[in-house]
C-alpha cells in the first residue's frame, strides 16, 4: 500500500499558494501515514496550463511543508513529471510498476471523483483504489463552479480513454500534452484558479 498525495498547485515563484484546501490536505495525509505507516508518494510536476515553469515543482514543496509537519522524509517518494490529474496517476504507477495492490489517494473533496476514475482505469482492476477526500472550505458557489467543471472535464477524460483497457497504461504514451484533451482552450477562470492553487 501507498499513500499518494495529488500536487495542489504551486506559485510562478515555487511556492504552495495560501490556501486552505491544500493545508488540509497536507493534514489529511499526515493523519493517514500516522494511522497506516505506509510510504508516500507525492505527484505533481506543475499544470499544463502555466505558462512557464515555476523553480521547483509541487511535490518538491509540498514534501518541504510534510517534513516540517514532521513527517519522516524517508517515507517521501516525489514524481514531479506529472502536469494533470490523468499524468499523476501514469507517472506514479511507472514508479510503483504493475505489483502495487492498494493506494490511497489523497486530494481536495471537489477532485475526489474524477481522480478516482482515472486512477482505477490507470492502475485497473487489480489494485484496490480508495480515495480520501479532504474539505476544501470553498465558498459555495465557487465550489459547485468548481464540481461542476470537474464533472465535464470526467466526460473528456473518458473520451482521452476511448479504447484503453483498465490497467493498460500504455494506452496513453504519447499522448502527454499534445492530445486534444490538452490542447482545447479552457476557461480563463481555469486558468486563474489554476495559477492561484489548483
Amino acid at each position: 500500500m501507498h499513500i499518494v498525495l495529488l500536487g495542489g498547485g504551486i506559485t510562478p515563484d515555487g511556492q504552495l499558494p495560501d490556501k486552505k484546501f491544500i493545508q488540509e490536505r497536507l493534514c489529511k495525509v499526515q493523519e493517514l501515514h500516522a494511522q497506516l505507516r505506509a510510504p508516500i508518494i507525492i505527484s505533481g510536476g506543475y499544470s499544463y496550463l502555466l505558462e512557464e515553469a515555476p523553480p521547483r515543482t509541487e511535490a518538491a514543496a509540498m514534501r518541504e511543508a510534510l517534513v516540517a509537519m514532521g513527517v519522516p522524509e524517508k517515507a517521501i517518494t516525489l514524481e514531479e513529471q506529472s502536469k494533470d490529474t490523468v499524468s499523476n496517476a501514469y507517472f506514479v504507477k511507472k514508479i510503483l510498476g504493475q505489483s502495487e495492490d492498494a493506494l490511497v489517494i489523497v486530494t481536495s473533496d471537489f477532485h475526489a471523483e474524477r481522480a478516482e476514475y482515472i486512477f482505477k482505469q490507470v492502475f485497473g482492476d487489480n489494485c484496490d483504489i480508495r480515495v480520501e477526500a479532504a474539505p476544501s472550505f470553498l465558498p459555495s458557489e465557487q465550489f459547485e463552479k468548481i464540481t461542476a467543471h470537474q464533472k465535464e472535464l470526467i466526460g473528456k477524460t473518458q473520451e482521452l480513454f476511448k479504447g484503453m483497457e483498465p490497467g493498460d497504461e500504455t494506452f496513453l504514451d504519447g499522448k502527454f500534452f499534445s492530445d486534444p484533451y490538452y490542447t482545447e482552450e479552457r476557461p480563463a477562470w481555469v486558468r486563474k484558479f489554476v495559477a492561484n492553487g489548483h
